[in-house]
C-alpha cells in the first residue's frame, strides 16, 4: 500500500483522510488538536504525535492547515525532515504566500504541490469534484493518483503556483456573482408580486443557460479576439435591458445590479461594440485598467 500522511484534520482534512483510507493507502494522520484525530484512532488507523512524525511516516504528506503561511512555519521547524518528501498543499492563502512556500520547501530539498479546493468536505471523492493543483509537471505526473483519489475531476493548471490564488478570485465572480443575481432576481420578483416559489422553481433551467450557452460563449471569443457574429449583439442587450427593467425602476426597486450591466453596455454601445458578442465588453473594462 503506498503511504500517505495528511496534515491537519479540520472537517476539511479529515474528509480527505477518509478518502485516501477508503481507497487502500496507508495513511498517518495528525492534527495539532489531539481531539480531532481520536475517531481515526478508535478506529485503528495510524495517528502520530507529532507534525514530524507523521511527515516522517511517508514519502508524501497532504497538508490542509490555515494558511500557506502556516505550511512554511510548520516546516521549517523540521528541516530534514522535508528533504526527499513531497508535500501537497491544500491550504489556502495568496499567490506571494504560495510561492515562497514552493520555494522554501525547494531550498530545503523538497518536492511540493500547491492546490485550490473546489469542493466542501462532502463532496470529496466524488467523481466531479475538482482540485486546480499547480507546480513542477513531473511532481504533478507522480500524484495525480493521489489528488485524483480525493478528487477525480482535478486539473494541472501549470507550474506558477501563484497563479492558483488569482484563478480563484477570477472563479469566484461567476459563483458568487450567480449567486447576487438570484437575490436581485428575488427582489425583483417581491417589487413585482410575483410569488418567490414559481420564482426558485425556475432557477435551475435559468443557471443552465450559463453553463450550456454562457460559458463556451466566453471561452470561443475572450481568448481569441473575436467578438463577431453574435445571433444576440450587444445591441439587443441594450434594448433587453432597458425594456425589461424599466417597470422595476419606476416601481422603486433597488437598481444596483442591473445598473452596472446597464452601465457596461453603455460604454460599450459608445465604444462601436454595438454589433459584437456581449462578451466584447471584456474591452470595456481593459481600457479602465488602472495601471495601464
Amino acid at each position: 500500500m503506498e503511504k500517505v500522511s495528511v496534515i491537519g484534520l479540520g472537517d476539511m482534512g479529515a474528509a480527505l483522510a477518509r478518502a485516501l483510507i477508503q481507497e487502500g493507502y496507508d495513511v498517518t494522520v495528525w492534527n495539532r488538536s489531539p481531539e480531532r484525530a481520536a475517531p481515526f484512532r478508535a478506529e485503528g488507523h495510524k495517528v502520530a504525535d507529532t507534525a514530524q512524525a507523521a511527515i516522517e511516516a511517508s514519502p508524501v504528506s497532504v497538508i490542509c492547515i490555515g494558511t500557506h503561511s502556516d505550511t512554511k512555519a510548520l516546516l521549517e521547524t523540521m528541516p530534514d525532515a522535508v528533504v526527499g518528501r513531497t508535500f501537497i498543499e491544500l491550504s489556502t492563502g495568496d499567490g506571494p504566500s504560495a510561492t515562497a512556500l514552493d520555494e522554501r520547501v525547494s531550498a530545503l530539498g523538497g518536492r511540493c504541490l500547491v492546490g485550490m479546493i473546489l469542493a466542501g468536505p462532502g463532496q470529496i471523492g466524488d467523481a466531479s469534484t475538482c482540485f486546480l493543483v499547480a507546480g513542477d509537471p513531473t511532481d504533478w505526473a507522480a500524484q495525480e493518483g493521489i489528488l485524483r483519489t480525493m478528487a477525480p475531476a482535478s486539473d494541472y493548471i501549470g507550474e506558477n503556483v501563484a497563479h492558483l490564488a488569482d484563478l480563484f478570485s477570477a472563479l469566484f465572480l461567476p459563483r458568487q456573482g450567480a449567486m447576487f443575481g438570484m437575490i436581485f432576481g428575488a427582489h425583483f420578483c417581491e417589487v413585482a408580486g410575483v410569488p418567490l416559489d414559481i420564482y426558485v422553481k425556475q432557477l435551475p433551467a435559468a443557471m443552465r443557460v450559463a453553463t450550456d450557452i454562457y460559458a463556451p460563449t466566453v471561452a470561443q471569443t475572450i481568448p481569441s479576439g473575436d467578438f463577431s457574429g453574435s445571433g444576440s449583439p450587444l445591441k439587443v442587450y441594450e434594448t433587453a435591458f432597458r425594456d425589461g427593467f424599466s417597470a422595476f425602476r419606476d416601481r422603486g426597486a433597488n437598481m444596483a445590479l442591473s445598473d452596472l450591466f446597464e452601465e457596461l453596455i453603455a460604454k460599450g454601445m459608445s465604444a462601436g461594440y454595438s454589433d459584437e458578442h456581449l462578451t466584447s465588453l471584456i474591452k470595456v473594462l481593459r481600457a479602465g485598467r488602472t495601471d495601464a
